[in-house]
């Protein structure tokens, strides 16, 4: 007992702001596979692969929107995994902000020598948005982990930080993907019209980005995890209300925006749990 109370005086004193026990390591091959299949189908997305091949195209459309918030939440569950201490935030962030800023220079150096003329809203597009969209990942990354671990010191629950990630996420849908049933509502309309969302989207740390993260928390704190057959249950329920709803969203209230849905980020989160369930055990 002394030594636990020791240790955990250790940990105070390192600026923890929480203290989850980890006994041994583990390893996720399930997670690993997911991540390698994922980035394939991104390569897929942007390469059109099936573009030949209508009906298949679409399917694999819907499908992709499961793979970068994916990447989102297991980036954030093995984060979260670990005590969370400010040096720790900082590093990380530094760690991203080495590879923005790095490859940023790298495309814009190249842009530069093909003749480009660089703007405000480019340097606004930098700061704000991922530079020229290419790397928005890396920057939503920075931003979400950054407002989640805020969020975290606040409200010290995972359930208070999850309310607003979800709302946040519900706003982002209302100012893009169904904007066309919401335009009526004035604060709506002057938060689109503010934000200038038919330019710069919600593909962003906010409202993509934050709500994947938080996701990636609430299971990281997760005491047990659901079931096997529970998880891949509920995720394939909601990749079939995914691919009923992208349907009626196209075909029925055209939306133009293809980006975020309301089913994608429950199929993802338990998509992950499903995945955790998988793991292969080691005990070091």
């Amino acid at each position: 007992m002394d030594a636990m109370n020791q240790n955990l005086s250790c940990l105070k004193e390192r600026n923890v702001i929480y203290e989850p026990v980890q006994t041994e390591h583990r390893y996720y091959g399930a997670v690993d596979l997911a991540r390698f299949i994922a980035a394939m189908v991104i390569v897929g997305i942007h390469t059109e692969v099936f573009c030949q091949i209508s009906l298949l195209d679409m399917g694999f459309g819907v499908i992709s929107r499961l793979a970068v918030p994916l990447f989102f939440i297991i980036s954030a569950f093995f984060f979260f995994s670990k005590p969370l201490t400010k040096i720790r935030i900082k590093h990380t962030i530094k760690r991203i902000l080495i590879l923005y800023f790095s490859f940023s220079i790298f495309y814009y150096v190249i842009l530069w020598f093909s003749g480009y003329t660089f703007s405000w809203d480019d340097f606004w597009s930098f700061l704000f948005l991922g530079g020229f969209r290419h790397l928005w990942f890396l920057h939503a990354l920075m931003v979400g982990i950054l407002l989640t671990s805020g969020l975290y010191t606040v409200f010290k629950k995972t359930w208070g930080v999850l309310c607003v990630g979800i709302l946040v996420y519900i706003l982002g849908l209302m100012l893009e993907t169904y904007y066309s049933i919401f335009s009526s509502i004035e604060p709506i309309q002057l938060l689109h019209d503010g934000l200038n969302i038919d330019k710069y989207g919600t593909r962003n740390g906010i409202f993509y980005g934050f709500p994947c993260i938080v996701l990636g928390l609430v299971i990281a704190k997760l005491k047990r995890l659901p079931s096997l057959s529970f998880s891949l249950g509920l995720s394939s329920l909601f990749i079939l209300g995914l691919f009923i709803e992208t349907w009626l969203a196209v075909k029925v209230l055209h939306v133009s925006s293809t980006i975020m849905w309301l089913s994608c980020l429950p199929a993802t989160c338990f998509m992950m749990i499903t995945l955790l369930n998988m793991f292969l055990y080691l005990k070091v």
